[in-house]
């Protein structure tokens, strides 16, 4: 626009056209300021759109790191204001802003329904002062920009179990060379799988404990391989039983160790995290392992009415906590029966699941879904072995919260659904992607929200 004023001036000069050349300069003053208006409006509002993310970013920041982070209110006010104010000087963008005094940070709490639960609250409010020349040319000088932003995230009653794989496979390499189902097993000397997710577990314990520090949360764990070690292999809970016709099937581990103990829900997070770690996978391990049994036991840890077979267990009634099932399952080998008979002698001894086995997964995890319980499916090596698990890709995806990507093929009985398909299940290929998805799993447990 600018070049074709200049060219419309010069061509006035050289033709004396019957027109003031001051009118014909006072037009080209008048289109000068109509562009440089229009760059400023454009301008103002790519601002205005950048102050509120900048705004919005502020209060979650301050939500995640200073509400229950252990910082207290205080603190959490201090990064609220300190976020939006590093946000403005470090973007590139913004030019001319001054945050004006109204400007403020602050910090309420709402109760809410649920007993024992309440709502804390960030909120960020104020102007921002934008100079442009369009302003000035209206002999304003200034704009201002009302922001209005706050996150918020429930302080309740917390219960998460970490239930996970403690079969021979978490020692093994699995792979299918030629992508024709048969798998090609190695043993794996330093158990690389199960040190990952011994990892992983520490590390969201300690996350937890750090971003939820006013909550009451408790911490429960479920090894488990064919069986599982229950504290009290006395009273074993009648629902147990009624699934086995082996004699002490439950109540005799010892030809299937090694097996950890369930630990029980405890509030005593750094000695559930020593728990993990104290943990030994040897070689030589019976390979074939149960999901359903470990989604049973889970069950039965979150349910109060169950408090009984479990010692000193910290358990709150359904309606009094927000509960989290992570269960971990080595996608190799999962269901029945015996495969690497003898030990270690991993060739072609593989099988990949057990219809029964998978029915009653199932119908744990509807189960808890009904109680609002949160599941997450952590699934090791499926891409790796292909099509020779799409029956246990289903279960994991249908057991795991979440939406599908595809609805109607959820609701369709006879779909086999994808993993990498569902919200809370995990598909993982590669070692290197167990501490993400743990991460992944951590952060929408303990993220808040904008509330506006």
């Amino acid at each position: 626009m600018m070049t074709l004023i200049y060219l419309k001036l010069c061509n006035f000069i050289k033709d004396k056209r019957a027109i003031a050349l001051p009118v014909f300069a006072g037009i080209a003053l008048t289109a000068i300021t109509l562009t440089t208006t229009a760059i400023d409006i454009n301008y103002y509002v790519q601002a205005k759109r950048i102050l509120q993310t900048i705004a919005d970013q502020s209060v979650l920041t301050a939500a995640t790191q200073g509400i229950e982070g252990g910082t207290g209110n205080q603190d959490a006010l201090q990064i609220c204001k300190d976020t939006f104010n590093n946000g403005i000087v470090n973007n590139p963008q913004l030019k001319d802003i001054y945050i004006s005094d109204t400007m403020a940070c602050t910090h309420e709490t709402q109760e809410i329904a649920n007993i024992g639960s309440d709502k804390r609250i960030i909120t960020l409010r104020g102007g921002v002062e934008i100079k442009t020349l369009f302003a000035s040319n209206l002999g304003l000088g200034i704009f201002t920009v009302e922001l209005l932003a706050a996150a918020s995230r429930d302080r309740n009653n917390t219960e998460i179990i970490f239930a996970f794989s403690q079969q021979g496979t978490m020692c093994s390499q699995t792979t299918d060379v030629n992508n024709d189902g048969l798998i090609e097993i190695a043993n794996d000397k330093d158990c690389e799988k199960f040190t990952a997710i011994q990892q992983s577990i520490q590390d969201s314990i300690e996350a937890i404990n750090e971003r939820l520090k006013d909550n009451l949360v408790s911490v429960g764990l479920v090894p488990y391989n064919y069986k599982v070690s229950l504290p009290d292999k006395v009273n074993i809970p009648s629902s147990l039983t009624s699934l086995e016709d082996e004699i002490d099937f439950f109540e005799d581990t010892s030809n299937a160790m090694p097996l950890d103990d369930i630990i029980p829900l405890s509030y005593n997070l750094d000695l559930v995290k020593t728990a993990v770690g104290n943990m030994e996978q040897p070689l030589g391990t019976d390979a074939w392992g149960r999901s359903d049994l470990a989604m049973h036991i889970s069950a039965l840890m979150l349910d109060e009415t169950q408090k009984g077979n479990f010692t000193n267990h910290a358990v709150k009634a359904w309606d009094d906590a927000r509960k989290y099932v992570v269960l971990m399952a080595d996608g190799a080998n999962i269901g029945c029966c015996y495969t690497n008979q003898p030990r270690d002698n991993y060739d072609n001894q593989y099988t990949y699941h057990y219809i029964p086995y998978n029915e009653h997964m199932l119908h744990i995890c509807d189960e808890l879904k009904k109680q609002n319980v949160h599941i997450f499916t952590v699934f090791l090596n499926p891409g790796a072995i292909n099509n020779a698990l799409n029956e246990m890709n289903n279960v994991m995806a249908r057991c795991a919260s979440g939406q599908y990507a595809t609805p109607g093929d959820e609701a369709d009985p006879t779909k086999l659904l994808s993993c990498k398909d569902k919200d809370f299940c995990f598909d993982i290929n590669e070692i290197s992607e167990i501490s993400d998805a743990y991460e992944d799993i951590v952060s929408i447990i303990t993220k808040p929200v904008i509330d506006f």
